[in-house]
C-alpha cells in the first residue's frame, strides 16, 4: 500500500505503507502543500498548494506530469472526478452556455456532463 503525506516544508512524500518509509520526495513548490488526492486508478497524485498551483505527479516514478497554474489564491482542496470513463480522459470542452462539459476518452466515448447537477444526464455516445 502506498500512502502520501503533505507538509508545510513544501514537499509531498509518497510512503511505503508497509514500512512507513518515504519512497521519494515530490518537490518544486514555493508554498505549503494543503491537499493530496490519488487518481481513481492510483497512478497519478494531484496536489494543491499555497503557491496557487495544482500539480499532477506520476505516483510510481515521482515525475511531475503537469503544473496547473492561474489560480489567484491558494489551492486548499483537490479531488478527482469524471470517473465514468474506463480509459484516460484526453480532452474537455465547455458548451457555449457553460452548463455542459464534454469529456473525450481513449475508451472511445464522449460523455456530456450537466455541471450544475454534477451528473451525466445525457445518453452515452456509441463507441466507434
Amino acid at each position: 500500500m502506498i500512502l502520501a503525506s503533505a507538509s508545510s516544508n513544501q514537499t509531498v512524500k509518497p510512503l511505503d505503507g508497509a514500512v512507513g518509509e518515504p519512497r521519494t520526495s515530490l518537490e518544486g513548490y514555493t508554498g505549503d502543500v494543503y491537499s493530496i488526492a490519488w487518481s481513481p486508478d492510483g497512478k497519478t497524485l494531484a496536489t494543491g498548494s499555497d503557491d496557487r498551483t495544482v500539480k499532477l505527479w506520476d505516483a510510481a516514478t515521482g515525475k511531475l506530469l503537469a503544473s496547473l497554474e492561474g489560480h489567484t489564491g491558494a489551492v486548499y482542496s483537490v479531488t478527482w472526478s469524471l470517473q465514468a470513463h474506463t480509459g484516460d480522459v484526453y480532452s474537455l470542452a465547455w458548451s457555449p452556455d457553460g452548463r455542459t462539459l464534454a469529456s473525450a476518452s481513449d475508451d472511445r466515448t464522449v460523455k456530456l456532463w450537466e455541471v450544475a447537477a454534477c451528473k451525466q444526464p445525457f445518453p452515452e455516445t456509441p463507441k466507434h
